[in-house]
């Protein structure tokens, strides 16, 4: 689980560098709003509060016209309030911005190319994930190591 987790990331990674090359198109904003997310993570005995800032923008590739919904893709679009109300700033209702899509797929669209400000999802994957699969991964070969040379012993006691 954790490799493939970490193959997705290393992907996900790739398109977010490879965004900084993409064409551009002016878009035009044309939702922005500040949302508060609740949640309540299991084994936690309180909520956290984040906000996001659900926006949408028009933009035009080669005649046909689009709609975006993304600032990013890297997925971080949960922030703490300071931040989300930035954002949604920055991205006010009729402002301009260039919009990076994805020549092969224009549908594929980001305000803000390349990786994420706030840490690396390559770096969480690789720093957290990776190496707690592999432990996972070294104590179920261990147990099944220890498993199957007990069960040999019983073998050659019983003959």
């Amino acid at each position: 689980m954790a490799v493939g987790a970490a193959i997705l990331g290393v992907l996900g990674r790739t398109e977010e560098q490879s965004s900084r090359d993409w064409p551009t198109a002016p878009g035009t904003i044309t939702r922005c709003e500040l949302v508060e997310v609740r949640d309540r993570p299991r084994r936690l005995p309180y909520e956290i509060v984040r906000y996001q800032v659900d926006l949408a923008y028009d933009y035009s590739v080669d005649g046909e016209l689009y709609e975006g919904r993304s600032v990013s893709l890297h997925g971080i679009d949960k922030w703490e309030l300071p931040y989300a109300e930035s954002q949604a700033e920055k991205y006010a209702v009729g402002t301009t911005h260039p919009v990076y899509y994805n020549p092969d797929d224009p549908d594929r669209a980001a305000l803000e190319p390349g990786s994420p400000k706030q840490g690396s999802s390559l770096a969480m994957i690789l720093g957290f994930w990776l190496p707690l699969g592999l432990a996972l991964l070294a104590i179920v070969s261990f147990a099944s190591f220890v498993a199957m040379h007990r069960h040999s012993r019983r073998l050659q006691q019983a003959h």
